[in-house]
């Protein structure tokens, strides 16, 4: 049974287009957003990244990296998904209809905090390096895209997630930004290690 969260006819319409076999390869790329690694070397090019591109300024992107991907989790797996109640397509949908690639438990589908995370993550570098933002976007729309193609979310699980991500990244951005002026201005020694100019 599809929960209260019930997708409308477009979501499932979109899901039996995406949720196909692509080929041992998109498998394979499928398998690899799905497991904790890709998390940590996402992680690790973000920060090499940061430090490469960014120099002093990547402390406070970075930690708004951090902030916005531990506020979508949260909010995502402790509010969202409780609150909406919606079955993933692999359990809601008729077995045999779902090409799943990979395991996942009979839990809530909206968000889809892949999405949520990778989106929360890149936001904030995306900001700071702007020429480098085509690239984040992609990057985590296709995370995104993979979890339709592995028949564990509805496209709007995707969207919403990613929308999530992209809010948390903002704000977590605003906040940060909003510290460094308080520290600025209390203590100006401090504004290089900060990423900031020590001018007023």
């Amino acid at each position: 049974m599809i929960g209260p969260g019930e997708p409308q006819d477009w979501d499932v319409s979109m899901f039996q287009a995406c949720n196909r076999d692509l080929g041992p390869v998109a498998d394979s790329v499928v398998r690899f957003f799905d497991s904790p690694r890709s998390a940590v070397a996402c992680a690790l090019l973000l920060l090499a990244f940061c430090i490469w591109r960014l120099r002093r300024r990547a402390v406070p992107v970075v930690l708004s990296a951090v902030l916005a991907t531990v506020g979508t989790d949260l909010v995502g797996a402790r509010v969202l998904k409780p609150g909406m109640g919606r079955t993933r397509p692999c359990y809601a949908l008729p077995s045999g209809s779902v090409r799943q690639v990979v395991p996942v438990a009979n839990s809530g589908a909206l968000p889809s905090l892949h999405a949520a995370n990778w989106f929360a993550a890149v936001t904030p570098v995306a900001i700071a390096a702007p020429e480098a933002a085509p690239a984040l976007v992609a990057l985590a729309a296709v995370v995104g895209a993979s979890r339709v193609v592995a028949g564990v979310h509805w496209p709007s699980d995707v969207l919403v997630g990613s929308l999530l991500g992209v809010a948390m990244g903002l704000l977590a951005t605003w906040l940060v930004r909003a510290l460094q002026r308080r520290l600025r201005k209390r203590s100006p020694m401090a504004a290089p290690y900060l990423g900031t100019s020590a001018k007023p």
